[in-house]
């Protein structure tokens, strides 16, 4: 018989597996050499940190100022358009000639319309006044 045939007949157990004996971890001591590599490492880690938080910090200061530069425009632009409507607004105004109301306006005679020599008609007409009186019930 062969070996293939046995096994085909009788199942026999699955192999086990190997036990390791038990070892102590052992101590392992730092000798010089290794200290320093990680406080080499430790040091590297730390720096880029460092680095990165700085580079950080430079970027939003960055972003603050032309944010800040980009207001102080805004206001400066407000600032003189504003300037602009009041210094046009006092040209107006000095423009303007003031006349008494029974002299006639030069310019408006000058150029043909009705009623602009006549100083009344541009005068607010006032109402007259109807009489009634209107009373509100008190103690309702």
């Amino acid at each position: 018989m062969d070996v293939d045939q046995q096994d085909s007949r009788s199942p026999s157990p699955p192999p086990r597996a190997v036990l390791k004996a038990k070892q102590g971890k052992g101590k392992k001591f730092a000798n010089e050499s290794t200290m320093l590599e990680l406080i080499n490492t430790v040091n590297a880690v730390e720096e880029s940190r460092i680095d990165r938080k700085l580079n950080r910090m430079a970027e939003v200061a960055k972003r603050d100022s032309n944010q800040q530069e980009r207001t102080r425009a805004r206001q400066k632009e407000r600032r003189k358009a504003l300037q602009d409507k009041k210094r046009e607004l006092l040209e107006r105004q000095k423009r303007r000639v003031r006349r008494p109301p029974g002299a006639a306006a030069p310019a408006a005679a000058a150029d043909g319309m009705e009623g602009a020599a006549d100083p009344q008609s541009k005068a607010p007409k006032k109402r007259k006044k109807d009489g009634k009186k209107v009373s509100f019930a008190s103690g309702v």
